[in-house]
């Protein structure tokens, strides 16, 4: 040991307070020691990682690079400093602080697993899915990077990929339930509901307190019409997570589709006390007062949902109704372009607006997705046939006026 180096067993007796979470107290150490030992590369390590479980980024790096510039050869410095800079969101100079740590230390895996969640959240998925291979190929059984490809495959869309890599996790560890829970909502995406619902259920047998999986399994229950063992599963998902207000939500939808509007009502409102700025708890809320002819309540509820969501095109819609309903075709019209302005192909925007300005007397065509309204009401017969093609790369919709019905061409 060089005078430079601070006594193994006082590093030995920062390393079990850190180990054992008492970060002050190891800070506390590694500061008194690192008067005596300026110059201790280990200890500056230390000393970062302490900085930086107590959240002070800044100082972990100052540390790390410290570190860095005795040793420059410090594999662990590099790889803790690009851990840092990746959580101060300086993406750029993690992936150079992992490269390096890796050109010294080639077979560093947690370097490449990491350098993969740099990349990933850079948007670089080709270079996330290369380093997590990497990552897999010094250690075969590395769960961490085979579920990293996962998610990786479930933000591309890829949800076969999905589900192949998490089998993989499942071969390696069959015990984890999110993973489980991971699958189902793979096979949910690619429409096979049935086996969505034994991942569900496998989660469940696993771990019975995760709201989560409850929570889809009502999901695909309400979406197979199954309405009570959907409400059965939201029940036991908020009985977990009482705070968590998209269950509450979850919850009064199963209701109103049941026509139970009095429960879906305290299901929503359950979930506005969790979060009073939830933008469709308040717009289901106004679906209920529209639905019984409370117009003046939907009108306010539709507008608490617009207040907190100004993007939310269905408020926005639904305001128009309403105001159609009392009456108030001015306020209508205003809502529906609100509407439009958000979804520029919102097909039912489109209808409502032709039917309002057909009923004003007036004829409408649609351009470009643009409504033209000519003044010449002579023009208009009873039962016209007025349609708009609304386009999009992936969808043609005829709304036909007249009928007030939206079919798929």
């Amino acid at each position: 040991m060089s005078l430079k180096d601070a006594p193994k067993s006082e590093i030995d007796s920062i390393i079990t307070l850190f180990s054992n979470n008492n970060l002050q107290e190891a800070l506390k150490a590694s500061l008194f020691l690192i008067e005596e030992y300026p110059s201790d590369p280990l200890l500056l390590n230390i000393l970062g990682a302490c900085h930086a479980g107590l959240e002070d980024l800044h100082s972990a790096v100052k540390n790390y690079k410290k570190a860095i510039a005795i040793k420059s050869d410090y594999a662990k410095a590099h790889y803790n400093l690009g851990v840092a800079f990746h959580e101060l969101g300086q993406l750029d100079e993690s992936i150079k602080s992992y490269e390096t740590s890796l050109s010294i230390d080639p077979n560093y895996a947690e370097a490449y697993l990491n350098l993969g969640n740099v990349y990933k959240d850079n948007g670089q998925f080709d270079n996330a899915i290369e380093s997590y291979n990497n990552a897999i190929l010094i250690k075969p059984d590395y769960i961490e990077a085979h579920f990293s490809l996962s998610m990786v495959s479930q933000e591309l869309g890829e949800f076969n990929n999905m589900i192949a890599h998490s089998k993989k996790v499942l071969e390696i560890n069959p015990n984890l339930d999110m993973v489980h829970n991971s699958i189902g909502f793979g096979f949910k995406e690619l429409g096979q509901l049935d086996a969505a619902i034994l991942s569900y259920q496998d989660a469940l047998s696993i771990n019975p307190n995760n709201s989560e999986a409850h929570n889809n399994l009502g999901n695909i229950f309400e979406e197979l019409g199954k309405t009570n063992q959907a409400v059965k599963a939201y029940k036991a998902a908020i009985k977990i997570s009482p705070d968590f207000p998209t269950l509450h939500n979850n919850l009064g939808n199963a209701f109103k589709s049941l026509g139970q509007l009095k429960d879906a009502l305290i299901s929503y409102e359950n979930a506005l006390k969790h979060n009073p700025d939830y933008a469709e708890a308040h717009n289901n809320i106004g679906l209920i007062f529209f639905d019984q002819k409370h117009y003046e309540k939907a009108i306010k509820s539709y507008q608490k949902a617009i207040n907190s969501d100004q993007n939310f095109a269905n408020a926005h819609n639904n305001l128009g109704v309403v105001f159609n309903k009392i009456g108030q075709f001015d306020n209508a019209i205003s809502s529906y372009n609100n509407a439009l302005s958000k979804r520029p192909n919102y097909a039912d925007a489109h209808n409502n607006l032709g039917v309002l300005y057909q009923k004003n007397g007036q004829e409408i065509k649609i351009v470009n997705n643009q409504i033209i309204i000519f003044s010449n009401p002579s023009l208009i017969q009873s039962g016209t046939l007025v349609f708009s093609v609304i386009e999009s790369m992936f969808v043609q919709t005829v709304v036909w006026i007249a009928d007030q019905h939206i079919f798929p061409s």
